[in-house]
């Protein structure tokens, strides 16, 4: 969790991809560095903190205040004096002429309030923290998102490779059937037939193409690259040990697995923290309101020093002064308080009940995730061995075709088996991959390692 932690609380430094090959940790990284929901919840913990400093500062520093002024009379001139008055005034503008200067400090401290001060803290402690756990969810939603978007590519990409050796075969198919027609061995009906199937393979090509193109532009626009780059591929020999071990968990084993990822999930699911977090909340913002119906007892002081100067007299004088206040606050208007509270129950009743939800619904999703896992996990080995007795199916027909002992029908039907089984193979190790990362953010786990090491001892198979 600490990596984790300390991605989402720092501005992610963005890095130029030199490798012609983009990994998927490299793609992680430029899709951290470039997400806008991380950046502004950076913003909003800095301003977290800085609403903090600006509360001690309030709370423990006294308030300092500087002035200055200079005062002086315009006139001060008695019945008897003469006119003539311009040096008169000039007089009475210098001799009554004062400048001062004051510095003042004040402090303020409450003495009781019921425990306001002390609730007020707390919740905006708990405010802080529900931001730093929603910029952790935002951290693993990206990580989700560009998992799915990179797997997607190579998904793609594998289809395209299956509907290329599809078009291929029946490009092969096709030569074949057109040496046969040209000698007559076959009618222009199972021509047409070969050329049906070329056609509708090469469509499939295109389709493909394009289904590529899409998810391609989709990575690009969560990692923000320009242009499509080449991705390096999964290494599923890797998964094998996992693969082999989810697939065969019995009932009781997967409840037992189910339980020990609860206990993580449960403990730092970024949703469910936060729904517990608004629940603890609500209780501080209940007590709050309660506290309204005691009295406030708070005290100042302030202090004054001041240094006054006079020109005419070429003497500086000064001044200090001080005092203190004890100030008492009772409410009498109960009935609003009591409004309030009665308000702030109804929150509180309505918190316990999303946070309730939230736990539901996190189980939910948590065991959906690992039964996806161990469903796709059968199918990869399953569909490995059905591609494989497809190819030799097709393998074994073509000769025949070659031989014109096997129909276009025939060639076609096997081919369609092929490319079936083939994407289906591809489908079932991409959502096993994707079932993978759904887990993995619904335990914020850091690596994916310690769901397959979780998944191994709940086999009793040795952990990586």
């Amino acid at each position: 969790m600490k990596t984790a932690w300390v991605w989402t609380l720092t501005i992610i430094s963005i890095f130029s991809v030199e490798a012609e090959t983009l990994t998927l940790e490299q793609a992680r990284e430029l899709a951290l560095a470039n997400s806008k929901d991380l950046a502004k919840y950076n913003l909003t913990i800095s301003n977290s903190q800085l609403a903090e400093q600006a509360d001690f500062f309030s709370k423990y520093l006294p308030t300092l205040s500087a002035s200055a002024n200079a005062s002086t009379s315009l006139w001060n001139m008695s019945s008897g004096d003469s006119a003539g008055g311009a040096s008169s005034n000039d007089k009475v503008l210098y001799d009554s002429l004062t400048v001062n200067g004051t510095l003042t400090a004040r402090e303020q401290i409450t003495l009781y309030d019921g425990g306001s001060a002390r609730i007020a803290s707390e919740i905006r402690a708990i405010s802080n923290e529900t931001t730093r756990i929603q910029a952790l969810e935002a951290y693993f939603s990206v990580l989700t998102d560009t998992d799915n978007a990179y797997y997607a590519v190579l998904q793609a990409q594998a289809s395209l490779a299956a509907a290329e050796l599809s078009l291929e075969n029946a490009d092969l198919g096709l030569a074949i059937a057109e040496v046969r027609l040209e000698t007559g061995i076959i009618s222009a009906g199972d021509y047409l037939k070969a050329l049906i199937e070329k056609e509708t393979q090469e469509n499939s090509r295109n389709q493909t193409r394009r289904d590529l193109s899409l998810k391609q532009t989709q990575l690009q626009n969560i990692i923000r690259l320009a242009s499509a780059q080449e991705l390096e591929p999964v290494n599923f020999d890797a998964y094998e040990n996992v693969l082999q071990t989810l697939a065969s968990l019995s009932d009781a084993e997967i409840d037992t697995l189910y339980t020990a990822l609860w206990k993580s999930v449960e403990s730092s699911n970024p949703a469910l923290s936060r729904s517990a977090l608004s629940y603890q909340q609500a209780g501080k913002n209940l007590e709050s309101a309660q506290s309204k119906y005691l009295p406030t007892v708070t005290a100042s002081a302030s202090a004054t020093a001041g240094l006054n100067w006079m020109p005419s007299s070429e003497s500086f004088t000064t001044s200090t002064s001080g005092s203190v206040s004890l100030n008492v606050s009772i409410p009498l208007d109960v009935w609003v308080t009591a409004n309030s509270v009665a308000q702030q129950k109804n929150n509180l009743s309505s918190a316990n009940l999303t946070y309730e939800a939230s736990r539901e619904n996190t189980a939910v999703s948590l065991m959906s995730a690992l039964y996806t896992a161990v469903q796709q996990a059968s199918a990869v080995l399953s569909s490995r061995r059905s591609y494989e007795l497809s190819q030799q199916n097709y393998d074994y027909t073509m000769e025949r075709y070659k031989l014109s002992q096997s129909s276009t029908a025939d060639l076609t039907n096997a081919s369609l088996t092929l490319t079936t089984s083939h994407n289906a193979l591809n489908n079932a190790q991409f959502t096993f991959l994707k079932s993978l990362s759904a887990i993995r953010s619904l335990g914020a786990f850091e690596e994916e390692s310690v769901i397959i090491d979780m998944a191994l001892a709940s086999k009793g198979a040795t952990v990586r």
